[in-house]
């Protein structure tokens, strides 16, 4: 449940039910899986009874609903239940680590930084939280507190690729081109499908002006993350520089649409934290997500909508052409009816 893999999650609940485990937890965890993936409506009558009754589940309830609050933009009741779990376990470093996720996702880098930073000082061990802080800093091109604190992560975990990534982007950003090459090098030999790694290698490469070399990691990286507009705007680099312009230039135009597209989600969620029942601005949004962002968190916000409003038609028929143009007619035609 906590790394999203919900399906493979009921599998093994269906296991302990036939091994008998308690049912009353069973169905605790399934409510704290629904809680977690942001829909929080559904569960809204048993969410006072899950507070009144944790047992020993109640740090699990608290990262649940508060981390599916934070996706479907209930920020007031997140930060509100967030504070209750700091005053009921002070100990605990997950609340300021879920904060300055959140916090890392909206790009608002400062608060990041001051939650993974008191996140680390009550676990100062825990890797995970030092690759958040660093890579904040390093948005806040604070780069030199930056790179100490990936060097402890590559220290603390010399086979993490993602380490090795994220101190290969400090380097590179500090202009230290061949330590950067040699540490994204390596995360590549552990995973040669690292998403980030082999994008930074094929910027590396359209930096150092070796397009023809960035030209196939740039191609990988675009089949990784296709809509992301770093990746495509570095492919039409490589592109161009390695004389095929015209393949350059749907991806040099897809670029300038999305960063017009970004402008607008930006001042969408912006109001979206005023008005977190507006199902217009949700359907926006998401629309905005399925043309020029990931896919998969458009049809989430959309979904989000049909949580406030179950018949809302604008979004039931976009759900429904997303679906067609996978090819699962039965979900398109679900929706439609």
């Amino acid at each position: 449940r906590l790394s999203g893999r919900f399906d493979e999650m009921l599998t093994h609940l269906q296991r302990a039910r036939d091994l008998g485990f308690p049912p009353e937890r069973l169905k605790r965890e399934q409510l704290l899986a629904i809680a977690q993936s942001g829909r929080i409506r559904e569960i809204e009558p048993q969410l006072a009874q899950l507070f009144s009754s944790p047992g020993e589940d109640g740090r699990e309830i608290c990262e649940a609903v508060v981390s599916g609050m934070f996706l479907c933009y209930r920020l007031q009741e997140a930060f509100t239940i967030l504070e209750a779990w700091r005053r009921d376990y002070p100990a605990d470093s997950q609340p300021d680590f879920v904060a300055g996720t959140y916090y890392h996702q909206k790009g608002a880098w400062l608060k990041a930084v001051e939650s993974f930073e008191k996140a680390m000082k009550l676990a100062p061990d825990r890797v995970e939280i030092r690759m958040y802080l660093a890579d904040s800093l390093q948005r806040l091109h604070r780069l030199d507190e930056a790179h100490r604190h990936f060097l402890l992560c590559v220290q603390a975990t010399p086979r993490d690729p993602n380490a090795l990534v994220g101190l290969g982007h400090c380097l590179f950003e500090q202009g230290n081109f061949t330590q950067a090459e040699d540490n994204l090098t390596k995360a590549l030999a552990i995973n040669p499908m690292h998403r980030t790694g082999t994008y930074l290698l094929a910027k590396l490469k359209v930096a150092e002006g070796n397009a023809p070399a960035a030209l196939p990691l740039a191609e990988t990286a675009f089949s990784l993350n296709p809509h992301d507009s770093d990746v495509r705007y570095v492919l039409a680099q490589a592109l161009q520089g390695s004389g095929h312009a015209e393949r350059a230039v749907p991806h040099f135009e897809f670029v300038a649409a999305q960063q017009q597209g970004q402008s607008k989600l930006r001042n969408l969620l912006e109001e979206l934290e005023r008005n977190p029942a507006d199902v217009s601005l949700r359907y926006d949004i998401g629309e905005i997500l399925l043309e020029y962002g990931n896919p998969e968190e458009g049809v989430a916000w959309l979904q989000s909508v049909l949580e406030y409003a179950p018949h809302h038609s604008k979004t039931c028929h976009a759900l429904a052409r997303y679906y067609r143009k996978l090819g699962r007619e039965t979900d398109a035609a679900a929706i439609e009816r």
